[in-house]
C-alpha cells in the first residue's frame, strides 16, 4: 500500500467511526476524532477538507439539538470552512450538502430561541442545497433536502398540508436509498401531521415505525426523542402506563448521553402524567 492509499484509508476509516459515534450520541469523542483527522484531510485535497468540516458541523448541530448545548458559533465556523473548500471542488453534491447543513443549523438555532421570527435564510439555503443535490442526482441527499424544506412549512409555519408532500417524498426516497435515519425523520413528521389532523391511530403507527427505524440504526438520541413523541400520542389515547414507560426509557437514554435540557423536558411530561 502506498502512502497516499494509507492516508486515504485512514481518513475514510476515521470518518466511518465518527459517524458511528455521532449516531450513538458520543459527540465529544466524534469531534475529537474529526479534529484529529484535519491534518490527514489536509494531505488529501479540498474535498476531504470540506467533508471533514461538514461532518464536524453536523455533529455540532446534533449535539446542540439533543443536548441543548450552544454550539452555534462553532458549527457556523465549520460550515464556512466546508463551503470554501467545497466550492473549490465544483462538486454539486458536496456543496449542496453544505448549504443544506447550514439551513439545518439555522433551524436548530430557531428551535432553541423564542421562535418569534422565521430564520431569514433557512428556506433559501435548503432550496439551494436541493437544487445542487438534484444536479448530482443522489436520492438519499435529495430526501434530506426535501425533509428539511418540509420542516420550514410544518414546524415554523405550522402548515402541515403544505409540509406533508415534502415529508412523504423524503420518506419514499430515504426508503429507496436504505437510509433508516432519514426515513425515521420523515415518517416521524408524517405522524405529527396525522396527530394534528386528529388521526391518533395513524400517528401512533407512524411514530412506532420511526422508533423502530432508529433502533435498527442504533441512533440513540433519536430513539429517546422517538419514545417521547410516541408517549404523547399514547397519553392522548388514554394509555398513561405506556406513555410513562416510554418516557422513563427516554430519560434513561438521555441521562446516559448527558442531555440535561432534554431530561428536564421528560421530567415535566412525567409530572404531567401523574
Amino acid at each position: 500500500m502506498t502512502d497516499a492509499q494509507l492516508i486515504q484509508r485512514t481518513f475514510e476509516t476515521g470518518h466511518a467511526l465518527a459517524d458511528v459515534w455521532h449516531l450513538e450520541g458520543r459527540w465529544s469523542q466524534a469531534l475529537t476524532l474529526l479534529h484529529g483527522l484535519q491534518p490527514v484531510a489536509a494531505q488529501l485535497d479540498d474535498a476531504a477538507l470540506a467533508h471533514n468540516a461538514l461532518l464536524i458541523a453536523r455533529v455540532l448541530t446534533n449535539q446542540g439539538l439533543f443536548s441543548g448545548q450552544d454550539t452555534l458559533n462553532d458549527r457556523e465556523a465549520a460550515l464556512k470552512r466546508a463551503l470554501a473548500h467545497a466550492e473549490v471542488t465544483g462538486d454539486a453534491s458536496l456543496t449542496g450538502g453544505v448549504w443544506d447543513a447550514w439551513g439545518f443549523s439555522l433551524h436548530i438555532a430557531y428551535l432553541g430561541s423564542d421562535r418569534s421570527s422565521e430564520p431569514e435564510h433557512e428556506l433559501e439555503y435548503f432550496e439551494r442545497g436541493l437544487a445542487l443535490r438534484r444536479q448530482a442526482n443522489h436520492p438519499r441527499e435529495i430526501a434530506e433536502s426535501q425533509f428539511h424544506i418540509g420542516l420550514v412549512y410544518g414546524v415554523i409555519r405550522e402548515d402541515h398540508a403544505q409540509a406533508l408532500p415534502y415529508f412523504e417524498e423524503a420518506y419514499r426516497l430515504a426508503q429507496a436509498a436504505d437510509d433508516d435515519v432519514m426515513a425515521s425523520y420523515a415518517i416521524r413528521h408524517i405522524g405529527f401531521a396525522r396527530f394534528e389532523a386528529g388521526d391518533m391511530e395513524g400517528a401512533r403507527a407512524d411514530l412506532e415505525e420511526s422508533l423502530r427505524l432508529r433502533e435498527v440504526a442504533h441512533f440513540e438520541p433519536g430513539v429517546a426523542m422517538a419514545l417521547v413523541a410516541l408517549a404523547a400520542v399514547m397519553a392522548e389515547q388514554g394509555d398513561k402506563a405506556g406513555a410513562k414507560s416510554n418516557l422513563e426509557r427516554a430519560r434513561s437514554i438521555l441521562e446516559s448521553l448527558g442531555a440535561t435540557s432534554r431530561i428536564q423536558m421528560v421530567e415535566q411530561r412525567l409530572a404531567q402524567l401523574s
